[in-house]
C-alpha cells in the first residue's frame, strides 16, 4: 500500500481561498485513508508568483494550484488507487 505525502499551503491567501476547506475534507476521510496520507501544513512559499492561482497543494512533491475539495478527492482517489468516500 503506498502512502501520499500531501502539503497544503496555509499562507493567508491560500487559506482564505480554500485551503481551510481542503483541510476539512481530509479530516472527514475514513480513518484507513487518513492513515495513508502524510499531511503537512506549509507556510507561504510564494507559489502565487508562479502564474497559477491558490490554494496550492503538493502531492508527492508535485505542485498543484487552484485546488478544490472535489479535485483533491479525485486526485487522492487516483493516487491511492481506490475510493476516498
Amino acid at each position: 500500500m503506498k502512502n501520499i505525502d500531501l502539503e497544503i499551503c496555509t499562507g493567508t491567501t491560500c487559506y482564505l481561498l480554500g485551503a481551510a476547506d481542503l483541510i476539512d475534507v481530509l479530516e472527514n476521510l475514513p480513518e484507513p485513508l487518513r492513515e495513508r496520507i502524510n499531511l503537512r501544513g506549509v507556510a507561504c512559499e510564494d507559489l502565487c508568483k508562479s502564474g497559477s492561482r491558490p490554494p496550492f497543494v503538493k502531492i508527492n512533491g508535485i505542485v498543484i494550484g487552484e485546488m478544490t475539495s472535489e479535485r483533491l478527492l479525485a486526485t487522492l482517489e487516483n493516487t491511492l488507487g481506490g475510493t476516498t468516500c
